[in-house]
């Protein structure tokens, strides 16, 4: 299985176009479900991850902090106010979810049948691609600016 992950994301990084150059992949695929791209507020306290759920037939990107992170509700209510213009430049209405613990900011996700079926896992690392590039354009900058402010 891990084998199978690892092969699954190395596909992905194949089609994978980020437009901010500065932006840090990880240097291996990994051997798991997610795939985590880390986020400038410090510390390893925020990351977008790309993510297939082959139990449930769905795959997405979301962004989210640790728990732990004392700032993470400030940063959320700053990025609601920019609500309308971020969702406006990923393409897709995003669901924002926060309990006052932990914090998921996703894409819809995508549904499939079978990661085996070409088709389906072309499809699903297409969509997973294209939406890890739209998340990191609208959250990275924001999100080194904020950090920055508050």
């Amino acid at each position: 299985q891990r084998q199978w992950y690892q092969e699954f994301w190395k596909e992905y990084f194949d089609i994978l176009k980020l437009d901010d150059v500065d932006q840090p992949i990880p240097s291996t695929p990994p051997k798991s479900t997610n795939l985590y791209f880390m986020m400038p507020v410090g510390a390893n306290n925020a990351w977008v991850s790309a993510y297939v759920a082959p139990s449930s037939k769905r795959g997405g990107v979301y962004l989210t902090f640790t728990k732990s992170f004392e700032k993470s509700q400030e940063i959320f209510n700053r990025l609601l106010l920019d609500r309308e213009e971020i969702e406006k430049s990923i393409g897709v209405t995003l669901n924002w979810d926060n309990d006052g613990q932990k914090i998921y900011i996703s894409v819809p996700t995508l549904g499939f049948n079978d990661l085996n079926n070409l088709p389906d896992r072309k499809k699903v690392q297409k969509y997973l691609s294209e939406m890890s590039n739209n998340m990191i354009n609208a959250f990275r900058n924001r999100l080194e600016l904020i950090s920055k402010e508050i």
